[in-house]
């Protein structure tokens, strides 16, 4: 009698090798599911922003000579606005003999000065003076959470397009109530065009790094600066 090379299977085998094939459609469908989910947590964590300490308002005061000095330090002395430009910002002290050309805080009020700069969530910037007037505009990023980087306005009418973007380190005392600036300066600055030494003589005067801001409560915010 004939008997085939490839004999049947037996029963006990077949079944054993149908439940090693379930499994291992199982595992594999296993572990899918768990690299899909990964993925998904992976790219959410990508797209999560970036939590912002900067948002809000703050506050710190100044002097005339607190003005000129961190320019002077900075090595833009030539940036130093003029006396009159300063009676405008702090005011005349008229018990003073008047203007002196070698100091252009001569005849300035000595009282400091508020100011007040406000981070909004969305990304703009805006600067008031002592009376809630807003005296400048713009926008900024945080690329980390001790960075600043205000960039060059997009608006190619602005003379400040073409100049370059100011970026600042920070730093939080008092349990994040505090914070202190401080704006990195090139080292060819003396080489930089009157647009760059412009741009970052703004740079000096706006993070102020000779005194700490302290961040203003809503109850004490002028109108309009809700971030």
């Amino acid at each position: 009698m004939y008997h085939p090379v490839i004999r049947k299977p037996d029963l006990r085998v077949g079944l054993l090798m149908g439940l090693l094939l379930g499994l291992s459609l199982l595992l594999l469908s296993a572990c899918g599911g768990q690299g899909g989910q990964g993925e998904k947590e992976a790219k959410a964590a990508a797209n999560k922003e970036i939590d912002n300490p900067l948002v809000g308002t703050w506050r710190r005061t100044r002097t005339c000579d607190d003005y000129v000095s961190q320019l002077r330090q900075a090595g833009l002395a030539d940036k130093i606005p003029s006396h009159q430009e300063f009676v405008g910002e702090f005011g005349a002290d008229n018990t003073q003999s008047g203007q002196d050309p070698d100091d252009p805080c001569a005849g300035i009020k000595e009282a400091p000065v508020a100011h007040d700069n406000v981070f909004y969530k969305n990304g703009r910037f805006a600067a008031l003076d002592e009376n809630g007037e807003f005296t400048d505009a713009g926008h900024y990023k945080v690329p980390n959470d001790h960075t600043i980087v205000w960039p060059p306005p997009s608006d190619p009418t602005d003379p400040w397009s073409t100049g370059p973007a100011v970026t600042a380190h920070f730093n939080f005392s008092n349990d994040h109530d505090t914070v202190k600036f401080d704006v990195v300066l090139p080292d060819n600055l003396d080489e930089c065009s009157q647009l760059c030494r412009d741009v970052y003589g703004w740079g000096v005067i706006a993070t102020y790094s000779e005194r700490p801001w302290n961040h203003v409560p809503p109850e004490d915010q002028w109108p309009g600066e809700a971030s």
